[in-house]
Order: C-alpha cells, then sequence, then structure tokens
C-alpha cells in the first residue's frame, strides 16, 4: 500500500471522521449515522488456494477500512477502499470484498445451525427461511488528482461485443460504489474532512491553495493533530511535521497558517544566506524574491533587510 493510501485509510479509520464521510460522500451530507453508530469490525478474511505444488495454502487479505454500523437494531456492514491511481480490475476486486463478507456471515450461519433442530430444507440450506444476512457496502474511494478512467461494473471488464452479446441479458452486472475526489463536496463534511478534500483538490494550483486556506482561517488555525498530519501527507508537505509541535496549542490543536509560514520563511531566509554568499546585492536578492513567490517589491525587501544581517 502507498504512503498515501496508507495515510487515508489510518485518518477514515477514526469513527468520528468514517461517518462524516459516508454522510458526506452519500448521504449529501445528512446525518444518517453518528460516530456512535460506528463499530470496530476485523477487516481480515481469509481464502485457500493452491501453491505451485498443489497443496492448499491460506491467503490473508486485509480491507482497507471497514466498520460495522449499528442503528436501532439493524446492523450493516460498510467498507472503504482507497485508490490514488486507477485500478481497472477495481470492480471485481469490490464485488470479491462484498461475497466474502457474506461468505463470512454464512459461515456462521452454518456453525451455529449445527446445534439446532431443523427441517429437511434447513439442514440443506443451513439457515431459516426468515433469517437475513446483514447487507455489505463497499466503497471505491478514487483520490488520485486525475480522472478516473477505469471501467466502474462488471460489463466493463467483460467482452461482450459481436458474438457474445448474446449472453449479456443472462449476466448479473455489479456496480460499483465510486466516489472521486472531483464528485464531492467539501461542504457537506463537518469534521477535518472538509479541509483535508479542500486542499486535496486544489493542491496541484498553489495560488487556489493560498485562497482557500485565506478563505477558511479560522479552522486552519485551529486543526485537529490527525487532520494536520494526513493533509501534511497527501499534499506531499511532510516537512509540515517538523513544525506541528511548534505550532500545537495547550488542547493539542495545531495551527497549520502558522507552520506554513514557518517554512516558507526559513526557505527565503535560505535563499537570502544563499544570495549573501554569492554577494547578490541587496537589490538583486529583492528582484529575485519577487520574482520566485510573486510578491510585491515592500514585503520582499522587508524579508531581505529581515535576514540580511
Amino acid at each position: 500500500m502507498g504512503e498515501k493510501n496508507h495515510a487515508m485509510c489510518s485518518y477514515l479509520a477514526i469513527p468520528e471522521i468514517f461517518a462524516d464521510f459516508i454522510n458526506g460522500a452519500l448521504f449529501d451530507g445528512r446525518s444518517q449515522i453518528e460516530e456512535e453508530d460506528v463499530m470496530s469490525y476485523d477487516g481480515v478474511y481469509h481464502e485457500k488456494v493452491k501453491d505451485g505444488n498443489g497443496e492448499k495454502i491460506k491467503l490473508e487479505r486485509t480491507r482497507d477500512v471497514v466498520k460495522g454500523i449499528a442503528k436501532g437494531n439493524k446492523y450493516a456492514v460498510v467498507g472503504v477502499e482507497n485508490q490514488n491511481k486507477v485500478h481497472y480490475a477495481m470492480p471485481f476486486r469490490c464485488m470479491e470484498y462484498e461475497v466474502a463478507e457474506y461468505i463470512k456471515q454464512l459461515r456462521f450461519i452454518h456453525k451455529n445451525y449445527q446445534k439446532k433442530e431443523r427441517t429437511t430444507e434447513e439442514f440443506l440450506s443451513k439457515m431459516s427461511r426468515d433469517e437475513r444476512l446483514n447487507p455489505v457496502v463497499v466503497i471505491m474511494f478514487y483520490h488520485g488528482t486525475g480522472e478516473y478512467e477505469g471501467c466502474t461494473d462488471l460489463y466493463g471488464m467483460l467482452e461482450l461485443d459481436g458474438e457474445n452479446a448474446v449472453y449479456k441479458e443472462f449476466i448479473t452486472n455489479y456496480r460499483m460504489n465510486l466516489i472521486t475526489l472531483q464528485d464531492i463536496k467539501e461542504e457537506k463534511f463537518k469534521t477535518g474532512l472538509k479541509q483535508l478534500i479542500g486542499v486535496m483538490k486544489c493542491s496541484k494550483d498553489k495560488n487556489a491553495l493560498q485562497e482557500y486556506m485565506e478563505e477558511n482561517f479560522e479552522e486552519f488555525s485551529h486543526m485537529d493533530e490527525e487532520t494536520f498530519d494526513t493533509i501534511s501527507v497527501m499534499v506531499n508537505q511532510k516537512d509540515l511535521i517538523k513544525y506541528k509541535k511548534k505550532c500545537q496549542n495547550e488542547e493539542g490543536m495545531v495551527n497549520m497558517c502558522r507552520a506554513i509560514e514557518d517554512i516558507r520563511e526559513e526557505g527565503i531566509q535560505a535563499f537570502i544566506d544563499l544570495c549573501k554568499e554569492f554577494s547578490v546585492s541587496k537589490e538583486e536578492a529583492i528582484s529575485k524574491l519577487m520574482q520566485k513567490l510573486s510578491i510585491a517589491h515592500k514585503k520582499a525587501a522587508e524579508y531581505v533587510n529581515k535576514y540580511w544581517e
């Protein structure tokens, strides 16, 4: 798993964040589930395959993020698979995860049925007529910056043209629940997800990023540590972590605006020191700062006068 996917998985595993993601991504921001509805769930499942010698071996697979949702007397299983690269076999992979979860439930029912009185039909089925499985939902969250160009259902993976077209009506299609970074609206979220998604959307445009942070100054100057850490990884600014403690208050909230400014000033100071080392004049250093940072003459002059001596 890549570093960005790992960071996103760790972040979404937080119950409050998971509930907010599901509400914002699936339910248009409505509070369909609450933090207290989110239960831990074993996201590991096993399958038996044959090795090169024909011997059966057990493989272990781990889901990205999977939670149980307990609301009232009902229970559902909801999982999120994170991708920052297009995965051309993702519909099958999501379908496989859903099936694996239903198999897990059926095995549990079958095991318990060995202890009960049962009819012939129940013996054959290993479950009663009225028994039901808990629904399973798998979401594929594509947080890459480009368009998702892969297919989004099973039909897209199958060769159904020409002579094969006659079989299409007899094949059950599987539609993948695809959520992309471009699809979701950051204003639908109530936690630090709002700032994370907003920053990720404009991370390639420095002016847009600066404008977004200025518009949401209060949130960025008072950010929870988990969101700060995740943003640092997702927008390739891991150097921010070094400034976290310095910009953290007693409640553990981090001023990301200050951390960014500290990095910026440290870089400016290093640049001015380099100008001095190569005998660049103050006027030329000011000019270069204006060009590199797109700042006014007055601000560039303030930086040069501050760090020249």
